[in-house]
């Protein structure tokens, strides 16, 4: 019973996630006329201050469009550079509509590279493979597979968490340390979980003979 309802919750919360995604997407793209009527707008001006005050509204706008995307992929992707970068363009937000000094100023920038130091160095390593057993991050998207290993696996869920769960329904086999599936010539085994939830992925090349 409580595998079942564990796949219903996750379902559930899918579900809700995408609802909310939607949600939030309409809304952006019902933000982007304001921001053509800003640039009419600016156009027009023939007053500095006004064009000022204009543009200033139209980063404001933009901006917040921006977020509302990085948003959206941030609940899609569940990734931790979604989240980071999230964070970036509320920053940036920050930093550009709102700073009134050089302190804000600085600690705007400040936070900006703090963000980019930890997307650089720390957020990838994440998904490479372990010095201590070889296993990869569940939460590894697929475009990263392909580039960090040369894996290409075409599926319609965005995570390697979110095909092994795929698969798991499909193959009707349960989620636990140690099961393994197979996925176009790969044999994929979940090395760790936490919580009821896929932490880390052992992947391997399924030699032919």
């Amino acid at each position: 019973m409580k595998p079942d309802i564990n796949s219903f919750t996750r379902k559930a919360a899918h579900a809700v996630e995408i609802i909310i995604s939607l949600i939030v997407l309409v809304a952006v793209i019902g933000g982007i006329p304001d921001i053509l009527r800003y640039i009419v707008l600016y156009v027009k001006s023939t007053d500095s201050a006004l064009s000022y005050a204009i543009f200033s509204e139209f980063i404001k706008h933009t901006l917040m469009l921006v977020v509302g995307l990085e948003l959206v992929a941030m609940i899609i992707n569940h990734q931790n550079e979604s989240i980071l970068t999230l964070v970036l363009y509320v920053i940036a937000r920050k930093m550009l509509v709102y700073a009134d000094n050089m302190t804000e100023i600085l600690l705007g920038t400040l936070s900006i590279v703090l963000v980019f130091v930890v997307l650089k160095f720390f957020t990838v390593k994440s998904y490479k493979k372990s010095d201590k057993d070889g296993t990869i991050s569940a939460g590894i998207n697929f475009f990263d597979l392909k580039d960090l290993y040369g894996i290409d696996l075409d599926t319609k869920q965005n995570t390697l968490g979110g095909l092994i769960y795929e698969l798991s329904k499909r193959e009707g086999k349960e989620i636990k340390e140690g099961e393994h599936f197979e996925f176009q010539g790969c044999d994929i085994t979940i090395a760790e979980m936490r919580a009821g939830l896929i932490e880390r992925v052992a992947i391997e090349k399924i030699k032919t003979k």
